[in-house]
């Protein structure tokens, strides 16, 4: 995975979004405590880490479900 294009307004944290996002807004509807539009309204970025089990399962059910492929993980990289 490239994380060059790992989006600057995500929260630091292991989760994030990358510019390969379609703004379909698909995250935002699934995981709204995590993801949100982006300042410009292009994107959608990760404005929370998910903390507890429940909430990592959440967000990879958001990051399982985007189109684009653009919610990462970076625990995922090992």
């Amino acid at each position: 995975m490239n994380t060059l294009n790992r989006l600057a307004e995500n929260a630091a944290g292991t989760w994030f979004t990358t510019d390969d996002c379609i703004g379909c807004h698909l995250c935002g509807e699934t995981a709204p405590e995590f993801f949100r539009p982006s300042d410009d309204g292009v994107f959608h970025i990760v404005f929370r880490q998910p903390q507890s089990p429940e909430e990592i399962d959440l967000a990879g059910v958001a990051m399982r479900d985007c189109p684009a492929e653009a919610i990462h993980c970076a625990v995922d990289e090992t």
